[in-house]
């Protein structure tokens, strides 16, 4: 099944999954946008129950591709959320380990598909230490709701600081420095991430982007924390006392 016909599976799936489409609508609306996939009603039932299941954290005994599956699970995680991510993966090893059982066999390319999810998990439930040194030279004690903050959404930190790192590279973005230009190969990618509005300002639960951030030298990092400055700042202290 090609990508496009997966992402018009998906599509109506979610929508019917979402009660914004009765699924007896989605099947008279989905056929004329269809590009490869032989439409079949009974297909499409499958496919619609299997994302739900997926996103409620059940088991669904029916088979369709892999191919789907991971589309599925590719796009859960952009549009819901690592959190639902993991309740759908553990969807996913229920439908293995029934398949399994059933079959007497291993789903090697299923299991597979699962350890690339869980590895993603695992990376992004993982609280960034630069986060940390953050929280500490903010020298605030945190509760309630800035806590829920640091648990549920800085711990998306890695794709946010890759994402910073793709948009602005590995300069800092204070003193110019490039570890890499020093260091050579040991200093290759070596940076740190700032936070632009410090998170001690942070009162309810938001998405970081990589417009939130920047990247600095830890020198940079600790003087910018120690004097509470924006990097305009800092950057007009070191290019007074040159």
């Amino acid at each position: 099944m090609i990508a496009q016909d997966m992402a018009i599976i998906y599509k109506y799936a979610k929508q019917v999954y979402l009660k914004e489409l009765r699924q007896v609508e989605a099947i008279s609306m989905i056929q004329p946008e269809l590009i490869e996939w032989n439409f079949n009603k009974n297909s499409f039932i499958d496919f619609c129950a299997a994302l739900r299941h997926m996103l409620n954290g059940t088991k669904h005994t029916r088979g369709i591709s892999t191919g789907l599956r991971e589309f599925y699970l590719e796009k859960i995680y952009k549009e819901f959320g690592i959190q639902k991510l993991a309740t759908a993966l553990n969807a996913y090893m229920m439908h293995i380990q029934y398949y399994e059982n059933q079959h007497h066999t291993n789903r090697l390319i299923e299991r597979k598909i699962y350890q690339k999810f869980s590895g993603i998990i695992n990376r992004e439930q993982n609280v960034d230490s630069e986060l940390i040194d953050e929280l500490k030279n903010d020298e605030v004690f945190y509760e309630g709701g800035v806590e829920q903050v640091i648990i549920n959404k800085y711990s998306r930190s890695t794709s946010a600081r890759q994402k910073c790192i793709d948009k602005y590279g590995t300069r800092c973005s204070v003193c110019e420095l490039k570890f890499e230009d020093v260091y050579g190969e040991l200093g290759s990618g070596f940076i740190h991430i700032h936070h632009l509005v410090p998170i001690s300002s942070i009162k309810e639960i938001k998405e970081i982007t990589c417009d939130d951030l920047r990247p600095v030298c830890p020198n940079c990092h600790a003087m910018l924390h120690k004097g509470k400055l924006s990097i305009e700042e800092l950057r007009a202290i070191i290019n007074k006392h040159k």
